[in-house]
């Protein structure tokens, strides 16, 4: 102890003389002792001056108090500004400094809980302001849910308060520039471009009655215009002005005059660009006529349709009489044609004759079929299955074996059996087409899904076909659908021709996924015969068209008439039948490059034909893909669907018909599309000059159309 300090020490709280060997007054009980302010020092409480470091005690304490105390004051006001989280900390601080000011960290720690209290409060106020705030945003009263968001005290506002003030904001700021935009294009009369912002307007402010009112007059007014253009037959302007009406300001009025407008269109559309005279479209003519008598130009039109759907169609080959003049650039970059009867030959029979007749597209590949079987045939490929490990069974020629003079034809797909008898007189070659018989299954396959049940349908209809044909003693050729076959094309190096089935069999190997066992397969050499004993084909490179089925594909199909009690000799892909008839009807005429789209009814065949080359594709798209849709769209069942698809006229709303095919078309035609471009590749020196039509499937209304004016 400092031997200065005095020998009492006086109490500064209650001024009692203490002895200085007493650490508290006897007096009132406090220290007697503190530390220097400055050094921290211990010295007498009622020193004035630190004996260590000579500090003005008292002065410095004041200090040191006031500066606590504006502190005290500050956190205080940091409460107040709801910034609580510095309110807490200057408090607590204040609180622990009992040594420095015992009185401020009494008030310090008194007021905590009071603050923490306030917390509450106001964090409850905030969270039942939100609650009002985001109603208001909901009912889409902006402004009040801006005014009340506002008020709530920004520190204490979270992140999801927050988005909803921005939300708030951003809608009310945007709903004064529409108002104010609208209320520009009012001024200037520029109405067409008023309905996205209307629209816009009243899907932030649904009850604004200013914007509903003009919009339904807006409404009225585009309807009136197209009113007018329906009585002066404009129909598809008609359906441009009614289709600016949104759907937020429609009504059964609008709704009506749409639907009508739609259906006028449609079918005037179909009257002007239909490709041929056909039954459909004439049906389609009249019903069109019936809607709008007093159109003298749809009457006109009608009538001249109606004669020239009597006429004989010009080509022969042709389904039915022009009545729209192709274009000159088609949707697929070259004429199209719908090939519908072949004219080099015809049916000596009269019942075979109609049925040829009543059967557009239908017999090319039973023609194609029977011209194999009597040696007449492009390109000769079986898939019948060889004996085991026989090379010879591969090769594309025969050994002086003498041909057949007779064969049947027989297309047996899903919708029923085509045949057709071919018979070659053995001297002059002179051809016959003796009979065709058409024979649809008695029930229908597509919608069976087992396939016992199937082959059993199948069964009965080549049992049907027995019971007006004979096919005892006449070579007999089947077809199985491309969708079962694998094709490929490549070429192989100049070689000696003796070695080029063994390089076949070489290529097939890595080209095919499948092993050969598994496989029946054939091949051809493609291009321009070569003279017998000519050493030309060693010296260039050869095109190989090679085809292959699995076995058991083959066998099922050689099953179905096995069980009817008929051999087969062959079985030839529809495709390889299909472009045999082709070059068979066109032989005479300059040797061309051309490509056959058959649709048929589950599948398509996509051929490119020329003398001695040929190139297919096939994909699952047919007849029964557009009779799916119809079920679909229009709740029907199969049989009422496909009765729909040939009648269209039929259908209670066309327009709905043709926008439900054209969604269809639209697919089929970018198929097309790749064939052509895959065909490029492989052989872009001979590319296709124009685009046959073939198959029942390709009646699909508006398929030629489309193939043409891509519409």
């Amino acid at each position: 102890m400092n031997a200065a300090v005095s020998t009492a020490i006086v109490c500064r709280h209650c001024q009692k003389s203490n002895s200085v060997e007493r650490k508290f007054c006897g007096g009132c009980g406090e220290t007697l002792w503190e530390k220097c302010p400055a050094c921290s020092a211990e010295i007498p409480g009622s020193e004035t001056f630190c004996g260590t470091c000579g500090v003005d005690v008292r002065a410095k304490r004041q200090g040191i108090e006031a500066e606590l105390r504006e502190k005290f004051t500050r956190a205080l006001a940091l409460a107040a500004a709801h910034t609580y989280p510095q309110a807490f900390a200057l408090l607590q601080e204040l609180s622990e400094a009992r040594s420095l000011c015992a009185e401020i960290a009494a008030q310090a720690a008194a007021e905590i809980p009071e603050v923490q209290a306030r917390v509450k409060r106001q964090k409850e106020l905030a969270e039942l302001t939100f609650q009002q705030g985001a109603e208001l945003l909901a009912k889409k009263s902006y402004e009040a849910a801006v005014q009340v968001l506002q008020s709530i005290p920004e520190p204490l506002r979270t992140k999801e308060m927050n988005g909803c003030l921005e939300r708030a904001q951003s809608q009310w700021k945007e709903l004064l520039a529409l108002s104010g935009e609208i209320r520009e294009l009012v001024l200037s009369k520029r109405t067409m471009v008023l309905f996205p912002k209307l629209e816009r307007l009243l899907a932030l402010k649904p009850d604004h009655a200013q914007a509903l009112k003009l919009a339904g007059q807006l409404r009225d007014q585009l309807l009136g215009v197209a009113a007018r253009k329906l009585n002066e037959h404009f129909y598809a302007d008609a359906v441009k002005l009614l289709e600016q009406i949104p759907d937020f300001v429609q009504n059964a009025e609008v709704a009506t005059a749409l639907d009508k407008a739609q259906e006028l269109s449609a079918l005037l559309l179909e009257l002007r660009t239909a490709p041929l005279a056909t039954p459909t479209t004439l049906a389609l003519a009249q019903k069109l006529v019936k809607f709008t008598p007093t159109n003298a130009e749809v009457a006109k039109l009608a009538e001249e349709l109606k004669m020239r759907a009597t006429t004989r169609p010009e080509p022969a080959r042709a389904a039915a009489p022009v009545w729209i003049k192709a274009p000159q650039r088609t949707r697929v970059a070259m004429p199209v044609d719908w090939l519908g009867y072949f004219t080099r030959l015809s049916c000596e029979d009269a019942a075979g004759s109609n049925t040829l007749r009543d059967s557009p597209g239908q017999f090319w590949t039973a023609l194609g079929l029977a011209l194999q079987g009597i040696d007449e045939a492009d390109t000769s490929l079986n898939l019948m299955p060889a004996a085991k490990g026989s090379l010879l069974s591969k090769l594309p020629f025969s050994f002086g074996k003498k041909g057949p003079t007779a064969a049947w034809g027989i297309d047996l797909g899903e919708s029923g059996l085509r045949a057709i008898k071919l018979s070659k007189d053995p001297k002059s070659g002179a051809i016959r087409l003796e009979a065709c018989e058409y024979v649809p299954h008695a029930q229908t396959i597509a919608p069976i899904d087992q396939t016992s049940e199937r082959e059993a349908a199948a069964t009965a209809t080549l049992k049907a076909f027995l019971t007006r044909a004979k096919v005892e003693e006449t070579h007999v050729v089947a077809s199985i659908s491309s969708q079962r076959v694998l094709g490929r094309f490549f070429d192989l190096p100049p070689m000696a021709g003796k070695k080029v089935a063994e390089a076949v069999q070489f290529e097939a190997k890595h080209q095919i996924p499948v092993p050969l066992e598994e496989l029946a397969w054939a091949y051809d050499v493609q291009g321009p015969a070569i003279a017998a004993g000519s050493k030309e084909p060693d010296e260039r490179p050869r095109k190989i068209l090679l085809v292959a089925s699995r076995l058991s594909h083959v066998q099922s199909q050689l099953a179905l008439f096995k069980a009817a009690g008929i051999a087969i000799d062959e079985l030839v892909p529809d495709s390889i039948a299909l472009h045999n008839a082709f070059q068979f009807e066109f032989h005479a005429e300059p040797q061309k490059t051309n490509a056959l789209l058959d649709v048929g009814f589950d599948a398509t065949n996509f051929i490119v034909s020329g003398p001695r080359n040929l190139w297919f594709r096939s994909f699952g798209m047919g007849g029964e893909t557009f009779t799916q849709a119809l079920v679909k769209q229009f709740q029907l069942t199969r049989e009422q669907a496909e009765e729909l698809k040939r009648n269209p006229a039929k259908a209670r709303r066309y327009s709905l018909f043709f926008a439900t095919q054209e969604s269809l078309l639209v697919q089929l035609v970018s198929e097309v599309e790749r064939s052509l471009a895959s065909y490029s590749r492989y052989n872009s020196h001979q590319p296709a000059e124009r685009l046959y039509g073939l198959g029942g499937g390709f009646q699909t209304h508006g398929l030629l159309r489309y193939l043409r004016c891509g519409k």
